[in-house]
């Protein structure tokens, strides 16, 4: 049996790697304004420098440039990505270890167990579905202008349509899975789109075992397969709740779609790992925030029969008091500690779709024990880039502060010394750009298709350093800049 190779990678992403010199000049030759206003303030180029040199080292390559000129010894260079459909033989599937003679089956409906987020582990998906189904999941979608510019209200979030499929997992085959595209922009995508797996939904009955759910991210905008991975571990290094991450490789009704990035779904197996109590208020943040505006698109996940967005509201009406009591207010319905860390974290990753920079991509736990909000990030495949590529900006920014709650916060002297104390902290003891290089090398080998930013990354150390430099068109000199100014 041969399966389809399909591969696809944006032309605006290629045309940002060719601008990559001319941004990084321009963070290697200035500094970042002073807090003129809470959005365009800074603490220096770093917060967003050293993103930068992690981003030109993934993005760089995109174009053909000097620094792919072979394999590094002993490393096979990845395969380019193809817009076409060339045949290639699907790769043999590991069959699955039985189990031991006379071992308890579990009674009732298991899901793929924890194994399938071990790092080193690819996991082999293979989804089988009538065509006439994964056609219509394929052309799904929503468009830029219908979401920011609806003809009714503020804007529409895509209701995606669920279609039944059988699915293999690493050889177990999992009947009646639950099936549908996943993402709301970026990763828009008929080719290759993006997909939730839901274990549970069609079965009219809980697992007993297992994981319900599957996030296969296509990497449209992230071609090297590190941004997600890699920033998701630095999260969960300084204690922040944060999904799990490896690769899997995707098959459909024959067709190989290449690899993926597997992310664990935010939901309660993912709260256990940190909260006491998982039956709180959840909510999913898509271009939506803790403000009159938007409180409204902001999706419940938890508890929607009962959730009359109460918390929520008492966040509101915390922001909206004066200076001298909107702190005080808001440590008593958000964790300002572990939001401070997540704002700091978002900014030095270079995470402008997140929620400090863009109301973005995140999850809001409202933790029952404490009665407080802790942040959840999400779909950072735009980390490492630094500002945001429709602003065309002539500077960096390094303080992320358009999200509610991190705005208000940053209008606030004595707030705002806080963070930038707790981002210098982080960008001293976290942000070890030669050690960061290293994983990124680590993780590209993990994805055999990454593209040519995924190539950057899988070269040695030096010749990545070197790649990056040549990408901005000026020498080592500049780059040690960008390093220099990433280490204040």
């Amino acid at each position: 049996m041969k399966a389809r190779v399909v591969r696809s990678v944006p032309g605006w992403w290629l045309a940002a790697a060719r601008a990559c010199g001319a941004v990084a000049e321009t963070v290697a030759a200035r500094e970042a304004p002073e807090a003129a206003t809470p959005a365009r303030s800074g603490v220096g180029p770093l917060a967003g420098g050293a993103a930068l040199l992690l981003g030109c080292a993934l993005a760089c390559a995109g174009e053909d440039s000097t620094l792919v000129t072979g394999a590094a010894d002993g490393v096979t260079p990845p395969a380019p990505l193809l817009e076409g459909l060339p045949l290639q033989p699907e790769a043999p599937v590991e069959p699955e270890t039985p189990a031991p003679a006379g071992a308890p089956e579990p009674a009732g409906p298991l899901g793929p167990p924890d194994a399938i987020y071990e790092r080193e582990h690819l996991v082999e998906v293979r989804v089988e579905m009538a065509p006439e189904d994964w056609e219509a999941l394929s052309v799904e979608g929503i468009g830029l202008g219908e979401i920011l510019f609806p003809a009714n209200g503020f804007r529409t979030v895509p209701e995606y349509s669920h279609f039944g499929a059988t699915v293999s997992v690493d050889g177990v085959t999992y009947e009646d899975v639950d099936v549908r595209k996943h993402g709301y922009i970026g990763p828009l995508s008929v080719i290759r789109p993006s997909l939730k797996l839901d274990f549970e939904r069609r079965l009219g009955a809980e697992l007993v075992a297992g994981n319900r759910r599957m996030t296969l991210n296509n990497d449209l905008q992230d071609p090297s397969h590190v941004r997600q991975c890699l920033s998701y571990d630095l999260f969960h290094e300084i204690g922040l709740p944060a999904p799990r991450c490896n690769y899997a490789h995707v098959v459909v009704n024959g067709v190989d779609l290449g690899i993926y990035t597997h992310v664990e779904a935010v939901n309660k197996p993912l709260l256990r790992r940190y909260f006491d109590d998982v039956d709180g208020n959840m909510y999913e943040g898509q271009l939506s925030d803790f403000n009159p505006q938007t409180r409204a698109f902001l999706e419940v996940e938890g508890n929607p029969e009962r959730n009359d967005l109460s918390d929520v509201q008492a966040v509101i009406d915390a922001l909206a008091l004066p200076d001298d009591q909107a702190a005080a207010a808001l440590a008593e319905v958000v964790d300002l500690e572990q939001f401070r860390d997540f704002w700091a974290l978002e900014t030095l990753l270079g995470h402008w779709d997140g929620y400090a920079g863009n109301s973005n991509n995140y999850y809001a736990y409202h933790d029952p024990s404490s009665g407080k909000f802790q942040f959840i990030p999400w779909g950072t495949d735009q980390a490492f880039v630094g500002d945001n590529p429709n602003d065309a900006l002539p500077y960096l920014i390094s303080v992320y502060a358009s999200g509610t709650i991190a705005n208000r916060l940053y209008a606030i002297p004595e707030q705002r010394a806080l963070y930038r104390a707790r981002l210098g902290e982080l960008n001293d003891t976290l942000w070890d750009v030669p050690a960061l290089l290293e994983r990124v090398t680590a993780l590209a080998r993990l994805a055999p298709d990454a593209s040519r930013g995924g190539d950057a990354a899988s070269e040695p150390h030096p010749r990545a350093r070197g790649g990056a430099a040549s990408c901005t068109g000026g020498t080592r000199a500049r780059l040690a800049r960008v390093a220099a100014a990433g280490a204040r």
